[in-house]
């Protein structure tokens, strides 16, 4: 039996997560798009699911990581013609530390679930998988006088969130934000008391729009 339940919601569809290691949810958006790849144990599963809906690796153009904890980043090497795009914050700080960024140290219930996250410094090592910074592919929403209008007709944008790792953001496409794991977790502090919390909010509730979390709410 397959890690995850798939849902297909117009031009959308949602890996999630049935149980095992730790995983985020990963969503397939505009027929190319990736937004997380969940655990790298599993991300063999995904490409799979993807094949068997005719959805072939060389056509998934951009997967965009909210962040790069090992529970999202997957193994992006499996496709191969994809640009991977991540927060400068983020790639930044994994200059810095790699195994921290990943999250390599993360243990629950005595196993070090975190170590997974190898495999993705091992393709980032051997040149197979590398991050490109996010604004190159999105702008960054940082004045309150966009609309929602400009914003998904320029094909989206995103906030700069912090708080859960240095680079965490919440994407704002066509289909509603993905958050990841910046807002609505209870083991992170969501994002620094300062405007770009308050955008953020300001957008959900002007606009109405769906959120779509890394995580149910029961696994947080």
């Amino acid at each position: 039996m397959g890690v995850f339940s798939v849902e297909e919601r117009a031009e959308m569809l949602t890996f999630s997560p049935q149980g095992g290691d730790l995983c985020s949810k990963v969503y397939l958006v505009e027929g190319d798009t990736l937004v997380d790849l969940g655990n790298p144990k599993y991300t063999g599963e995904i490409h799979d699911l993807l094949v068997g809906r005719g959805i072939y690796p060389k056509t998934i153009r951009r997967i965009f990581l909210t962040h790069l904890h090992f529970d999202h980043v997957g193994d992006p090497s499996l496709f191969p013609r994809a640009q991977v795009f991540a927060a400068k914050e983020s790639i930044d700080s994994y200059a810095k530390h790699p195994g921290k960024e990943v999250w390599l140290s993360y243990a629950r219930n005595g196993t070090g679930e975190g170590a997974s996250g190898q495999v993705f410094i091992d393709r980032m090592n051997g040149g197979k998988v590398r991050l490109l910074p996010l604004e190159d592919a999105l702008p960054e929403i940082t004045g309150g006088n966009r609309t929602l209008k400009d914003i998904t007709s320029n094909g989206g944008g995103y906030f700069l969130m912090k708080g859960h790792s240095p680079g965490s953001v919440a994407l704002m496409l066509r289909e509603g934000i993905f958050v990841g794991d910046c807002y609505g977790h209870r083991k992170a502090p969501t994002a620094t008391a300062d405007s770009r919390k308050k955008r953020f909010i300001e957008f959900i509730r002007n606009y109405r729009l769906d959120v779509f979390k890394g995580h149910d709410d029961h696994e947080n």
